[in-house]
């Protein structure tokens, strides 16, 4: 606010000094050869005028840029989670790719349905050669009906392998699904303690520095050496780099945040905000292990969506060999067509 505040007074004055250049040129060099009353006055006059416009305008104008900057987002982790449910391409391309498994097997089911055929024409047909001379307008139209009656497995087989490749990347969608909620949670409070880090080492340096102080007066005051100030001053050395790399890791870790994410909030400028409560509640409301670790192993072996994209997998691939297999023996079809043609 106080920088705003200052924007506008220098700009202000800007105006100011503006307005009075223009106040020269425009009124005074015109009439100073007349020095009537009436010209000093309309000089006074039309020159506040002028100051006051661009004093006015300048002001305001260049008021309003700094007025509207946005503020800094705070960001919740909730609300990280649903940006990365939103926006994360992985889980873009794994919603496209149930969209193509689901068109696949539209596709396959279609081998049941009649294959309904219409084609028509139309030419001029003339021979060569010919006494009297032949030339005739053809137009003919031809209708064909046909149905599957059996194929000996090969489209059930094409039917099954698109039911379980749909489900197994539905099953592939899931557990991406978990995976952007885990690695956005892993990143966010990564984040909040790269940036604590960076408290601490902001911190250091503010030790370092009266550990420096100290030890400068002391050595000036003759009751330490010099080597403690040659020691602190490294000491404070050591600490404002250790204050680059931790600042260094906090960009790469929003980085990273952002790259689960799947956009830059706010043109980055954002603050992770953790409404968790202290650790020490945090561990005392945990919930207590009422399964064994046996029983847990197994339920994971059997709900974990990856387990089952491996077995709806395993049941693509076999009704890939029974669709296979259907190729050797013949396909019985029942069909109608009807032509027609029409000469002039």
């Amino acid at each position: 606010m106080i920088r705003d505040a200052l924007n506008v007074i220098f700009n202000m004055r800007v105006g100011l000094i503006i307005g009075l250049f223009f106040e020269k040129i425009v009124f005074y060099y015109p009439l100073c050869y007349e020095s009537s009353r009436q010209n000093l006055i309309f000089i006074l006059y039309f020159g506040g005028i002028v100051r006051l416009f661009f004093v006015v305008l300048f002001g305001v104008a260049l008021f309003f840029p700094s007025v509207g900057h946005t503020d800094t987002l705070q960001l919740t982790l909730a609300q990280a989670v649903s940006l990365a449910l939103a926006h994360n391409p992985r889980l873009e391309i794994a919603r496209q790719q149930c969209l193509q498994s689901r068109g696949s097997l539209t596709k396959a089911w279609s081998g049941y349905l009649p294959q309904l055929d219409v084609s028509g024409g139309y030419r001029r047909q003339h021979v060569d050669k010919l006494q009297p001379l032949d030339e005739d307008n053809v137009g003919y139209g031809s209708v064909k009906l046909n149905q599957l009656l059996y194929d000996f497995g090969k489209t059930t087989g094409a039917i099954d392998v698109g039911r379980f490749e749909l489900e197994a990347s539905r099953a592939n969608m899931y557990q991406l699904y978990q995976d952007v909620v885990l690695d956005l949670k892993k990143s966010f409070y990564d984040v909040m303690a790269k940036k604590r880090l960076v408290e601490v080492a902001r911190l250091a340096i503010t030790i370092y520095e009266q550990h420096l102080y100290r030890a400068q007066k002391y050595f000036q005051a003759g009751v330490r050496p010099k080597i403690d100030v040659t020691n602190a001053r490294l000491q404070l050395s050591n600490a404002r780099l250790d204050m680059v790399q931790a600042e260094a890791n906090l960009k790469v870790e929003r980085k990273n945040f952002e790259q689960v994410l799947g956009l830059r909030p706010n043109e980055g400028d954002y603050l992770l905000v953790s409404g968790e409560r202290s650790l020490e509640k945090l561990a005392a409301g945990k919930p207590a292990m009422s399964f064994s670790l046996d029983l847990l192993q197994a339920a994971a072996m059997e709900h974990r969506p990856e387990m089952k994209q491996v077995g709806f997998l395993v049941q693509s691939a076999k009704a890939a060999v029974g669709k296979a297999r259907g190729d050797y023996f013949p396909r019985l079809d029942v069909g109608a067509s009807y032509d027609d043609f029409e000469t002039d």
